[in-house]
């Protein structure tokens, strides 16, 4: 089997579990599959690319960074303590934009250069195809499962909060990616990391007091309706299919 192959066999089996609507987050054989195949993933990345690709070499970290909400996500459980859920709750929110993070790292995707200068048309370059495999594989597999993560924490947030409107968990959704598109704003421009907010936490936060203008509030828009609409083309799959 190809590592194409695997790798899409690798997600339509945990799209599987999703359809059925079964919590997979929870499910300890797919855990322990999420975790193998981004060892695996990140282990090739640093043999292949970060070693020899000095342009794409952000990538190792990027894709690690964007694992961690994931991983965050699959210690939080229904009947742990409301102080311990809370506090895990809390670590994954710093972490989890780095997942939709790389949805802008696609805009590397520019320095493959793909265009035949002479035809006009998409080179059918072998390196640069697999450069565009690698890219694309860290922004999906990271973007992908920690919005399934996502979804799944809503529902825990909303039943240790007690909410029975119908509506709760869908704006509970529309809060964290909201806060998540802020999170990207401040990684991508201001380019500050989350260790930041620790080891210089009042030059951090005077950073984040002074970026509020137009365009940051656009590009929070924008990208809260990326994750949203996949979010929600998740939840059809998921209610349709069945």
């Amino acid at each position: 089997m190809s590592d194409n192959n695997f790798i899409s066999a690798y997600f339509l089996l945990h799209l599987e579990h999703y359809r059925k609507g079964s919590p997979f987050m929870t499910n300890t054989n797919v855990k322990n599959g999420i975790r193998l195949f981004f060892l695996a993933y990140l282990i090739m990345i640093y043999l292949f690319i970060s070693s020899q690709e000095i342009q794409f070499s952000f990538l190792l970290l990027n894709t690690f960074l964007g694992y961690l909400p994931i991983e965050i996500a699959f210690h939080l459980k229904k009947n742990q303590s409301s102080g311990w859920f809370w506090l895990l709750t809390l670590l994954w929110l710093f972490f989890y934009p780095n997942a939709p993070y790389l949805l802008t790292d696609l805009f590397h995707l520019t320095m493959l250069r793909p265009y035949d200068i002479t035809t006009g048309l998409i080179k059918l370059d072998i390196h640069m195809w697999l450069n565009y495999t690698y890219l694309m594989v860290s922004t999906m597999s990271c973007t992908l499962l920690a919005l399934v993560g996502l979804s799944q924490i809503a529902n825990q947030i909303k039943d240790r909060l007690h909410f029975t409107a119908a509506y709760s968990r869908y704006a509970i959704i529309f809060v964290l990616t909201i806060l998540a598109s802020i999170g990207v704003y401040v990684g991508r421009f201001l380019r500050l990391h989350t260790v930041y907010l620790l080891t210089s936490p009042k030059w951090a936060l005077k950073m984040i007091g002074d970026m509020w203008n137009i365009k940051m509030l656009a590009f929070v828009v924008l990208l809260t309706i990326v994750q949203l609409v996949i979010i929600i083309s998740l939840e059809i799959y998921r209610k349709t299919i069945k």
